[in-house]
């Protein structure tokens, strides 16, 4: 973003708040920063900050899933506005009125916004000038980013069918990942339930035309994740997409990623039999892994109504992007943060930074050199009473990371200047 520097958490209240400081800081086009989903920019910010401006959404998200109770969240990715920035402009969407604003991030004023037929449930992607972004009523559209006007849309779901879904009047085939923009080339899926049809597609960024669509991974004989069962099942599209060298990844819901070849669309992998009860909508790359949640749910005995507390069982998975095979697993930390060769992991207790070659010598043997690098907070999805609000939340320190305060009552972490090795 040219213009003020600002970084955002997600707390509980219905006001989106940009804290400003006096210096240009790099853009955040997409959720999480990047394709990767690392959640680290190198922008650089001047303390002390001061508040810039407040933009107050009329009403809260309407997220699609509720909180299942018997374990942590893992299809939260609507339970918070998560704005992105480039050009100046600031761009949110709302699954509450199914709407896409822009606003002045100078100013916070108004720009433009634009309606669809259905919840739009994932943060656009600033590319070229425009706003990308996926809705739920099977359409993929690309807006000018300064006036809002329609430059194309393309009809993801295969025909017009409408059904209830979460509550909400959708398509049969709903857009349930963003529209990730890499290289020119957008992806972005439809269709939910594997028996109903899913496509994945590639688009071409400019015109909107069809690259290649995958409409074969909803429907195959595959093992299950249940002991010694195989059946027709599939890839079923629920979070944000992660574009890794030649490897398209797709978060499914509740189980673990699918990954596909990004300038084909064959399917590589899909293994659902690997994840058992885990798996999440979350997914970030960190060098030749990816980290996914682990879940501790096993017994449908433990299930109620409310909001589940962390447990020890609770965690992250790492898996191999090359293979799609599980390597280890961090417990008790449920996001993880990727600056180069660092990374970091964030908890209930504690978090900590390690260095990837210290796990994995194979995959990434560059030396941690971090001079005036400020990485920026996660997205993360906190949740109090029924609102959520975005606030800034920078601090300089002396470590990387610091202890987090409870989760998830209130999700936030806040990052420093990390230290020269």
């Amino acid at each position: 973003m040219r213009g003020k520097a600002f970084r955002m958490v997600v707390l509980g209240s219905m006001t989106v708040a940009l804290l400003a400081a006096q210096r240009a800081a790099a853009d955040w086009p997409t959720y999480r920063g990047d394709q990767r989903r690392s959640g680290v920019t190198a922008g650089r910010i001047e303390l002390p900050l001061a508040a810039g401006w407040k933009y107050h959404p009329a009403q809260r998200p309407a997220p699609a899933w509720v909180e299942p109770g018997k374990e942590l969240h893992r299809l939260d990715f609507d339970y918070a506005f998560q704005p992105v920035a480039a050009d100046g402009v600031v761009c949110f969407a709302s699954s509450a009125d199914d709407t896409i604003r822009a606003l002045d991030a100078r100013s916070g004023k108004l720009l433009w916004r634009f309606t669809t037929a259905g919840p739009i449930r994932f943060a656009p992607s600033l590319a070229r000038g425009n706003v990308y972004f996926t809705s739920d009523d099977g359409w993929v559209y690309c807006l000018d980013i300064k006036t809002g006007r329609t430059v194309w849309r393309f009809h993801a779901a295969p025909k017009h069918d409408r059904i209830i879904g979460n509550q909400r009047m959708v398509s049969r085939w709903p857009c349930r990942t963003d529209a990730l923009v890499v290289d020119g080339t957008i992806y972005c899926t439809a269709g939910m339930w594997s028996t109903e049809g899913v496509y994945v597609y590639a688009l071409d960024a400019a015109t909107g035309k069809e690259l290649w669509c995958n409409d074969g991974s909803g429907n195959i004989y595959i093992d299950l994740p249940h002991p010694v069962a195989t059946g027709f099942s599939g890839v079923a599209p629920q979070g944000y997409l992660v574009v890794a060298g030649e490897m398209l990844l797709v978060p499914n819901g509740r189980s673990v990623p699918a990954a596909f070849d990004r300038h084909t669309g064959r399917l590589l992998y899909y293994k659902a039999a690997i994840g058992t009860y885990n798996g999440g909508s979350s997914v970030t790359v960190a060098g030749d892994l990816f980290f996914n949640p682990l879940s501790r749910f096993q017994n449908p005995s433990q299930a109620f109504v409310g909001e589940a507390q962390p447990v020890a069982r609770d965690g992250m998975i790492a898996y191999s992007l090359i293979s799609g095979e599980r390597e280890f697993v961090l417990r008790e930390r449920y996001h993880v943060l990727v600056d180069g060769d660092a990374l970091g992991a964030m908890g209930a207790r504690t978090s900590f930074q390690t260095s990837l070659s210290m796990l994995l010598p194979a995959t990434i043997h560059k030396a941690l050199s971090k001079t005036n690098t400020l990485a920026a907070c996660l997205g993360f999805h906190g949740v109090l009473g029924n609102s959520c609000q975005l606030v800034p939340s920078v601090e300089y320190q002396t470590s990387f990371l610091f202890p987090l305060p409870s989760y998830p009552s209130i999700t936030h972490i806040r990052l420093s200047k990390a230290a020269t090795s």
